[in-house]
């Protein structure tokens, strides 16, 4: 059995587990985040390779989703242009808890800044900000945009603006007039603007 090493406790961490665990790895999941990870918000459509995991790990995506039936485009000057477009959409904390669980006896550590990666042979090296070291035969770089993985790695290499931005809120539904949630309600709704 070979031990895979994955940078990063969040969904592409998690599912990086599942795969690693699939093909016959003892996975170990390092998180730089110290205490329990941040709920991220609604707003995730449920895309074809995340349903497939979650049927192999015995879970439905229809489990750990809601069904819209149709989208709308919202304009400054005007009525909503609506059109149907069925999907399933999630949340980001019950995609994380349905990916989470199933890991439960597997090492997932917190507090786990990146520092170091060391290749020696066939062995990768892990050094944490906190002195911790893990040794494995492969290293996974899940850890998101601000990768420390691909700093250490390459370190000319940034993130470019690709051009576009996307924003996201998160409020109370019951803090919502009633108007508002009837129009938002069961529909997937984008507002763009220059």
């Amino acid at each position: 059995m070979f031990k895979a090493l994955i940078i990063g406790g969040s969904l592409g961490g998690l599912a990086a587990a599942h795969e690693m665990r699939a093909v016959g790895a003892d996975a170990a999941v390092y998180e730089r985040s110290a205490g329990r990870m941040e709920a991220r918000g609604a707003g995730i459509v449920m895309q074809p390779e995340v349903e497939a995991l979650l049927v192999r790990l015995g879970m439905s995506a229809g489990s750990v989703s809601v069904e819209l039936h149709e989208r709308q485009q919202l304009h400054i000057h005007g009525r909503p242009a609506r059109y149907a477009a069925p999907q399933l959409m999630t949340a980001w904390d019950t995609l994380y808890r349905a990916l989470r669980d199933p890991l439960a006896g597997v090492c997932y550590r917190l507090d786990s800044a990146l520092r170091r990666v060391g290749v020696e042979g066939f062995e990768v090296t892990a050094e944490f900000a906190d002195g911790y070291t893990a040794r494995g035969d492969f290293l996974v770089a899940a850890d998101g945009i601000g990768s420390a993985t691909r700093r250490l790695l390459d370190p000319a290499v940034r993130p470019g603006y690709a051009g576009d931005v996307a924003w996201r809120g998160l409020e109370p539904e019951s803090a919502l007039p009633e108007d508002l949630r009837d129009l938002l309600t069961d529909r997937f709704t984008f507002f763009v603007s220059p």
